[in-house]
């Protein structure tokens, strides 16, 4: 695996380092730290008022640091190669270019996690490189980044899933990297809500097809969940495995549950759509990297353009056609009273009171 680390030399790269020192790296991991000179390393407004001296100066103290956070690098991630560049220029241009360039299969970055419109609106290099990113991108918040001590490595993750090529990938991703003997993995998926006006439906034979066919989804989308969670006994231990179905708004219920649960780290696909509509209408992906209080992984550039064009609703399972043979049948009045006492999370292999 490589993975690019952009430094920055403030509390973005604490954080970022820390996410390193916690992830169980396979041996030959190569990990290439970037520190890139910007104008305002050296109080300049721009790259043409930076003077050459100063950028000379600005470039070895950034060498400096670079090296002592390499060299003890070194000493705590032995199984990993780690290299070091300093370069001047843009930041996102710059860590993109290298991302890419290099092959990377990972960009693991600090993000001092501002959240609000203003973020969405002016953007910053977190979010210009999650937009942009050629693979997947780990955003480390600096400002709940001690709280959950991400130096022993993410202990509670928060899977998110949807009936696309872009939620298998996440699921394949997460399959791949080697996790902590005592990390747990929830498996999320949102189904579209029952409609705002179905308890005002007159007619009975209409309000009785919406009810069964968002009983039928639901059920389609649990079936689904407990079969990838079957798959994911190569990673966690089959105790540490739950599946959930939440239903509603996918960016609102997936920050919601992270934040209840006290997630370490949510995982997501993304469509990786960019440009104007983008920024505009915004994503169930950008939306969770801006809002969960925690970190968060959008797998990025693992499906190949054309795949599953008619599957992008990231986050939710569409209103599929499914027939009621292939569902699993209903659970028992003991299974439905021991779901209303849990708060949803179910071993995959049957239900739980955790």
């Amino acid at each position: 695996m490589k993975v690019v680390a952009p430094i920055d030399g403030e509390g973005n790269s604490q954080a970022a380092i820390d996410a390193l020192m916690g992830m169980n790296w396979r041996t030959g991991t190569q990990i290439k730290l970037l520190r890139i000179v910007s104008p305002a390393d050296s109080g300049a407004a721009d790259q043409e008022g930076l003077s050459a001296s100063a950028l000379v100066e600005a470039n070895a103290a950034a060498k400096d640091a670079l090296q002592g956070i390499t060299t003890e690098l070194r000493q705590l991630l032995p199984e990993c190669d780690i290299s070091s560049e300093v370069y001047p220029g843009d930041p996102k241009t710059l860590i993109l270019g290298v991302a890419t360039d290099w092959s990377a299969d990972l960009i693991v970055m600090g993000s001092r996690g501002n959240t609000g419109l203003g973020l969405l609106l002016h953007g910053s290099v977190s979010q210009e490189v999650l937009n942009h990113s050629p693979c997947p991108v780990l955003i480390i918040k600096t400002d709940v980044a001690h709280e959950h001590n991400i130096q022993t490595g993410f202990k509670n993750v928060l899977l998110t899933i949807d009936d696309s090529a872009y939620g298998r990938a996440a699921l394949d991703w997460v399959k791949k990297l080697n996790w902590p003997a005592e990390a747990r993995v929830t498996v999320v998926t949102v189904v579209e809500a029952l409609p705002a006006n179905y308890k005002y439906e007159q007619n009975p034979v209409k309000a009785s097809r919406v009810l069964k066919q968002h009983d039928l989804v639901e059920r389609a989308a649990n079936t689904e969940l407990h079969s990838m969670a079957q798959e994911l006994t190569t990673a966690f231990d089959i105790s540490r495995i739950f599946v959930h179905v939440e239903e509603g708004d996918p960016a609102e219920r997936i920050t919601y549950l992270a934040k209840a649960w006290n997630t370490d780290l949510v995982v997501m696909g993304s469509h990786g759509r960019g440009g104007l509509t983008k920024l505009v209408l915004g994503s169930v992906s950008q939306s969770v990297s801006v809002q969960a209080p925690c970190a968060v992984a959008v797998v990025r550039g693992l499906v190949k353009g054309g795949i599953a064009s008619k599957l992008q609703r990231t986050g939710m399972f569409k209103k599929l056609a499914v027939n009621q043979a292939d569902l699993p049948p209903e659970p028992t009045l003991l299974e439905k009273l021991d779901r209303a006492e849990s708060p949803g999370r179910v071993f995959f292999s049957g239900y739980s009171r955790d």
